[in-house]
């Protein structure tokens, strides 16, 4: 089902955060009103694709590397197309990073049972809050890594893929990306990185429900794109 009045507010709101018009709190709701007032799949893995790009606990406006520029404007592709696109469930993954936070819980109880709840409990403890923190950081910047090849065509499946649908929109405007958005993102990236250090008492203290939840078995979900065949 295409939901044209739908997909065109979403791009317009989308075109709004980017032109700096609005910020992230208002485009979080701009986003999921459009979404829930409509059938269209395409418009809400859109919403969901776009929760990336910015943060729902503060009030901002973009930040965006250049990729994630392009990836936007892919987005908006998407909305002023007919392409059908949702997301589905790609089974669940496991990886070593899981197997090394199962050890590290499972140490809460090896330490329990052989020295009891004294200092070496708590010594462990604060470790384990470490070593979780350090573990997860790892983990994130290899996934970046691994996913960066193909995040420059993200959503669409390959390069001829986007200029299959681009030919059938000629009347597509890409939103040039600014010079001075560099630098602002090169600067919350690294303020980002900081502020591992900032959290580092919080993942301490959280050691082992932040164990818990990391030892879980990863959900996957991939974006599916039915794109109508080239009628130009």
């Amino acid at each position: 089902m295409i939901d044209r009045p739908a997909r065109d507010a979403m791009s317009e709101a989308i075109q709004a955060y980017m032109d700096l018009r609005i910020g992230s709190r208002k485009f979080d709701d701009t986003l999921f009103q459009i979404a829930s007032g409509t059938q269209d799949k395409s418009v809400w893995a859109v919403k969901d694709a776009a929760w990336s790009f910015y943060s729902d606990t503060e009030d901002h406006e973009i930040r965006a590397t250049k990729q994630a520029w392009d990836c936007l404007n892919r987005l908006r592709l998407i909305l002023a197309s007919d392409v059908e696109a949702e997301w589905y469930h790609a089974g669940r993954r496991w990886s070593t990073y899981k197997t090394l936070f199962a050890l590290c819980l499972a140490g809460f109880g090896g330490v329990a049972l052989c020295v009891g709840f004294g200092k070496l409990f708590v010594l462990y403890w604060v470790l384990a809050g470490l070593v979780t923190c350090t573990l997860f950081w790892v983990q994130l910047r290899n996934e970046r890594k691994a996913s960066s090849p193909n995040f420059h065509i993200f959503p669409f499946p390959s390069v001829s893929a986007i200029f299959l649908v681009r030919r059938q929109v000629p009347n597509f405007a890409r939103a040039q990306y600014p010079r001075s958005m560099a630098r602002k993102a090169k600067f919350h990236s690294d303020l980002d990185e900081m502020m591992w250090i900032v959290r580092l008492p919080l993942w301490v203290l959280m050691a082992p429900l932040a164990l818990l939840l990391l030892a879980l078995p990863i959900r996957r979900q991939e974006m599916r794109l039915k794109i109508p065949a080239d009628s130009v």
